[in-house]
């Protein structure tokens, strides 16, 4: 396994010159950046550079403490917590797949509402292995795609329009070993 690695700066350019023409990127950028790289098992380095006296400008600080709430508000309740698998090839915390050829389907107490699905490899294990994937609904008596993506690895973040389901299901489509 030999995760990724995204480097990018708060500011324009690597080095502080100053808070009044130095444009620094929105709270909105950066967490979409956040979402893109960690949520693309990539490792996520922000540069913030210290200002002439040594500290961080108030107007990075600002940016960085909204980007905080927001992964804090965005993935801090977990919606699956009180989930069931219907795969009988997990174990009863969900953490050790087996199996990569069936289809995980995960069945929740009641609807809800979501547009983000944070998945993981036991990399430490197993290894980074799948290499295809996609993530399905339960919608109006159906199944419905509602991501996809190659990779997983450590962590995969996928984002896709708001959808109401008491049912999901991962898909693996391609996978070594």
């Amino acid at each position: 396994y030999q995760p990724a690695e995204t480097n990018t700066s708060i500011r324009a350019g690597w080095f502080y010159r100053d808070d009044d023409t130095q444009q620094v990127r929105s709270a909105d950028d950066v967490f979409d950046i956040y979402e893109r790289s960690v949520g693309g098992n990539s490792i996520f380095l922000l540069n913030i550079p210290p200002n002439r006296e040594g500290r961080f400008s108030a107007t990075d600080v600002d940016v960085l403490r909204e980007v905080g709430q927001r992964i804090s508000d965005t993935y801090g309740a977990d919606l699956l917590a009180d989930a069931k698998a219907a795969s009988q090839l997990l174990d009863d915390d969900l953490s050790t797949y087996v199996d990569y050829t069936e289809p995980i389907e995960i069945k929740l107490p009641s609807p809800k509402c979501m547009n983000r699905i944070v998945i993981q490899e036991a990399i430490g294990s197993k290894g980074e292995r799948v290499e295809s994937h996609f993530v399905d609904a339960w919608i109006d008596g159906q199944w419905r795609e509602i991501a996809g993506a190659t990779n997983i690895g450590y962590k995969r973040i996928l984002r896709f329009p708001d959808v109401t389901t008491d049912r999901i299901r991962l898909r693996v489509e391609k996978s070594r070993l």
